[in-house]
């Protein structure tokens, strides 16, 4: 989020049709401004600059998510421009975080888009494998990691040229993906396929794999420990293991049988570990892993105030509505409830930089801001589908 912007983008279309970009002005809760796409915006981009949005999406010819585009959409007066055709569905849209080039994966067919942010044209089709999920950047966007799920494969691009420099061969058949990272060095990217990947970027191949299958990461803030969030196998029992990340060994571990994990979150301040399942908070130290205090509120989703102060959790503290819970994470105090007016058994969050508002999506589209010292909701007159980009 650009602070000084404070703009929410808001996607949305109803399948087959046409589709909407909203921007919704975080200091006053105004729409600023709207703009029509040609398919569903079900996913969304903002270059590092801030000055374009990319919105893509398909229509639907035969049953099928075909044609495929993405728009190019000039933040300053919410103007589409150019529109790029992409060689398949879009998943998971990511700006490099250089700005040249936004890459989108393709759920069909196999191969990955490559559009240059400032020619807003489609540079190119980068081919990986059947149905890439994920993608992973290096911070200087030199280089592009895919996950392919069902052909079990890791594939790695050349950020510049797009060519294939890589496939690594992780597994058979439909394997267990997720969320990936690189290190804040550019050294290394992790790759949740199946285990941990570790692949080395300077030459892009498999350099260790750690024997886990985690339900989230966290870094450490000096990134030396990677954390791992790992579903037991009975309920209700999770793992949190650390490992190092110059030797990939387990450094320790800790398990608790308090609830199915749901999010873990991890201090800016002293690294301390919270565990939102559903039916617990856990406040975790990170070394040795030890749960030090457990509330028993369940949570769908969460997140830490920028001073890691607070926690908020979304979660049902009544059979009435689904509330925002704050916590006091020096104590574990519950310090305001706060009622989202909505009945919902699923939703997420996400807090501002400056701590001062909170934005929940609840099941059924519905998308609010809350003053995150008050409470006070205001409704985005829009609906919600897809994903949100904050400026």
């Amino acid at each position: 989020m650009d602070n000084a912007s404070g703009v929410l983008y808001a996607g949305y279309g109803v399948n087959g049709g046409t589709g909407t970009v909203t921007a919704i002005t975080i200091s006053n809760d105004q729409i600023s401004g709207q703009t029509n796409t040609t398919y569903p915006a079900s996913a969304l981009a903002l270059t590092p600059d801030n000055t374009t949005l990319f919105a893509a999406g398909c229509g639907i010819i035969n049953a099928q998510p075909y044609p495929c585009t993405a728009v190019a959409i000039a933040t300053t007066n919410l103007q589409p421009g150019s529109i790029i055709s992409l060689y398949g569905s879009p998943g998971n849209p990511t700006v490099s975080p250089n700005g040249n080039e936004l890459w989108v994966s393709n759920n069909t067919p196999n191969q990955v888009t490559v559009v240059g942010s400032a020619s807003n044209k489609a540079l190119g089709g980068a081919e990986v494998s059947f149905a890439p999920y994920s993608l992973a950047v290096t911070p200087d966007g030199s280089k592009v990691y895919a996950n392919c799920p069902i052909s079990g494969e890791i594939v790695a691009l050349d950020g510049q040229t797009f060519a294939r420099r890589s496939v690594i061969n992780v597994g058979n058949g439909f394997n267990l993906t997720g969320e990936n990272a690189v290190s804040p060095d550019g050294t290394r990217a992790y790759m949740m396929l199946n285990d941990i990947q570790v692949v080395d970027t300077s030459t892009d191949q498999l350099v260790g794999t750690i024997a886990d299958e985690p339900q989230a990461l966290a870094v450490s803030n000096d990134s030396k420990t990677l954390f791992a969030l790992e579903v037991g196998p009975t309920y209700p029992t999770y793992f949190i293991n650390a490992y190092s990340t110059a030797t990939l060994q387990k450094l320790y571990s800790g398990a608790s049988e308090n609830g199915l994990p749901n999010r873990l979150l991890i201090s800016p301040v002293n690294n301390e570990l919270f565990v939102l399942t559903d039916t617990s908070i856990d406040f975790v130290k990170p070394n040795p892993i030890k749960v030090v205090q457990t509330i028993k509120q369940g949570c769908v989703d969460g997140a830490l105030a920028p001073d890691g102060s607070l926690l908020y959790c979304l979660g049902a503290s009544s059979t009435t509505d689904m509330d925002v819970l704050v916590y006091d994470t020096s104590t574990g105090a519950l310090t305001n409830t706060f009622s989202t007016n909505y009945l919902a058994n699923s939703g997420s969050v996400a807090i501002t930089p400056d701590g001062s508002s909170l934005f929940i999506s609840v099941l059924g589209g519905v998308l609010e801001k809350m003053n995150t010292s008050t409470g006070a909701i205001t409704v985005a007159n829009t609906p919600l589908v897809g994903q949100l980009a904050i400026q």
